[in-house]
């Protein structure tokens, strides 16, 4: 029975990060087929992630596919961790932050809250570290949303998150992206989202659905895409890494 549950708990370690410090109640049947009931922990060891340097730090936004944009960034040579709450930030070493998301702009805000993840992203930010918002991860870097209008945002860059005025919601598929500066050449991206920035003084990429709407933000620290880089093929990991290495 030990050997069989030291094998468990060498699996569960290699589960993703999110799944640190769950607790699972396993049900086990021996060669007497006795029925045994073991609680057993998928633990995090805090003190070797802290020796390690991360490239990215994926924010757990409660919305998003974690695996895919991982895989992605891990395609262009960057080691990732996935940060789920506040002790997890305090506890490692990383470059830049990733906010992703795939959701609505008010639930990403409540999970970052409930998470207790908005102070260290504030002060991350007024530190002038890199952070790379991507979908809803780049809409929540502003002051507020028609989607969920008693929600604020970051408000760390002005403007208004809108409704795209065109007759089917939401844009799903792919869209050509329109971008003059060095950062972002242009493309084609893969969209889901029905609501988008239609202006900014910090837009860089346009694309169209309907009507134009700013598709790229660049001001500072702050870099965000409202297309899906882990879904555009080449061009989103071409994206990834000029945003991250610029």
């Amino acid at each position: 029975m030990a050997k069989i549950i030291t094998i468990l708990l060498k699996r569960l370690s290699k589960l993703p990060q999110w799944l640190s410090n769950k607790h699972w109640l396993l049900t086990l049947k021996t060669r007497h087929h006795r029925i045994v009931q073991v609680r057993v922990q998928a633990l995090k060891d805090y003190s070797k992630m802290n020796a390690e340097i991360f490239d990215c730090a994926i924010i757990n936004t409660g919305s998003g596919n974690l695996t895919s944009l991982t895989r992605a960034l891990e395609k262009i040579g960057k080691t990732v961790v996935i940060i789920d709450h506040t002790a997890q930030f305090n506890g490692s070493q990383f470059q830049h932050i990733v906010l992703p998301g795939q959701g609505r702009f008010g639930a990403v805000m409540q999970s970052l809250k409930e998470k207790s993840l908005i102070d260290p992203l504030e002060k991350w930010y007024q530190s002038k570290q890199p952070i790379l918002g991507i979908c809803v991860g780049m809409q929540i870097f502003f002051e507020e949303s028609e989607e969920d209008k008693n929600t604020a945002g970051f408000g760390w860059l002005k403007g208004k998150i809108e409704k795209l005025n065109f007759p089917k919601h939401p844009m799903v598929g792919w869209a050509e992206v329109e971008s003059g500066t060095s950062l972002m050449k242009n493309g084609n991206a893969y969209f889901v989202n029905s609501y988008a920035l239609k202006e900014s003084a910090d837009c860089i990429a346009e694309t169209c659905y309907g009507e134009f709407f700013c598709c790229a933000v660049k001001k500072d620290n702050l870099t965000g895409i409202q297309f899906h880089p882990e879904k555009s093929s080449h061009y989103g990991l071409e994206v990834l890494q000029k945003c991250l290495d610029y």
